[in-house]
């Protein structure tokens, strides 16, 4: 399943103790599915938003938390307004800590949230190249971790002389209230990395919700 928050809802949809059905999931992923909120108003959208063009048929044909819109000349993906006030969702993770553990080059990152049966958790981070940080060198998000507790280890998964970001969604059954706000950008330390009773470094991150 490419959508990794298609995926992680199905795995939710089809948990059960000790066990995931993959047959379930697969079934899961097929399944048409309204996703929570709402679209759009139409005097919100910009002329790229309405291209006469059916880039969409339906909600799961939209990645992670767009929803299928039309329009008066198509349909096309848009994110989901409203999602606040939709019952039933997980919140949002806030304050993510990232910490380097110099040996080994492996970093622990947590975030404040529940855990609960069938909770999943996805991370993701986007990165660039180069000894200062720059916004506008980012790339993409990519997903990085899935977890059903609100921590993630990497191990090997970070090069020094790279900035990385991240962010977190929780999804359940019911769906997610999407991704939190980027974090503060964070770089492993260089020099001595495998000097002997060298101490890892710790940066503090802290995400801001943001929820249309």
């Amino acid at each position: 399943i490419e959508d990794a928050v298609l995926a992680a809802r199905c795995t939710s949809v089809c948990w059960k103790p000790g066990k995931i059905n993959s047959t379930c999931v697969s079934l899961c992923a097929s399944t048409p599915v309204i996703k929570p909120g709402h679209c759009p108003d139409a005097e919100s959208l910009t002329v790229f938003d309405t291209v006469c063009l059916d880039a969409c048929s339906q909600d799961s044909s939209c990645p992670q938390t767009h929803k299928c819109c039309r329009h008066d000349c198509g349909a096309t993906c848009q994110e989901a307004q409203g999602l606040r006030t939709v019952p039933g969702l997980p919140d949002i993770p806030s304050n993510i800590t990232v910490m380097e553990r110099r040996r080994g080059r492996v970093v622990s990152i947590h975030w404040l949230g529940q855990e609960a049966p069938g909770l999943l958790y996805l991370l993701e981070q986007r990165q660039h190249v180069g000894h200062h940080f720059s916004q506008d060198r980012l790339g993409p998000w990519m997903s990085s971790h899935r977890s059903s507790r609100p921590s993630a280890t990497l191990k090997g998964a970070l090069k020094p002389g790279r900035w990385y970001e991240y962010r977190v969604a929780a999804v359940s059954a019911n769906g997610t209230r999407g991704f939190s706000e980027p974090s503060q950008p964070f770089t492993l330390s260089i020099g001595n990395f495998y000097e002997s009773g060298s101490k890892g470094t710790a940066i503090l991150v802290t995400a801001r919700q943001n929820v249309k």
